[in-house]
């Protein structure tokens, strides 16, 4: 079982990388962006598209890269690269290498790898 003196980020970053998926998917269920504090919010993101809750990081990641009007805090690189991702995941591939091809790699390395994504999943 989880420990909860550990953050449970990295409690739920052990889950998936050891295989135990179903119990990651069980404690991430139920975030939402009210509940995630920006600095961890593509954290979040990455956990839940790993853990195969595409909808519940896009619903994370939306507001943040597709803001509208003003916005106290920009989406960063990294943040639009995970959308861009889960872009690919759920089958709008033009639209995530659209976003993807506008990220600087040098800022978002992973952009590469999320490309990839896309690429095979056009093939």
């Amino acid at each position: 079982m989880i420990n909860p003196e550990h953050d449970p980020l990295v409690s739920i970053e052990s889950l998936i990388v050891s295989g135990r998926v179903a119990e990651a998917r069980r404690l991430l269920r139920g975030t939402t962006q009210k509940k995630v504090p920006r600095d961890s919010l593509l954290k979040v993101a990455n956990l839940s598209r790993r853990a195969g809750l595409f909808g519940l990081a896009m619903r994370l990641l939306n507001p943040v890269v597709r803001a509208q009007g003003k916005v106290a805090l920009p989406a960063t690189s990294a943040e639009k690269a995970e959308y861009g991702a889960l872009l690919t995941y759920i089958g709008a591939t033009e639209e995530a290498l659209a976003l993807l091809k506008a990220i600087d790699v040098k800022a978002a390395p992973q952009v590469l790898l999320y490309e990839a994504f896309a690429f095979f999943s056009a093939w």
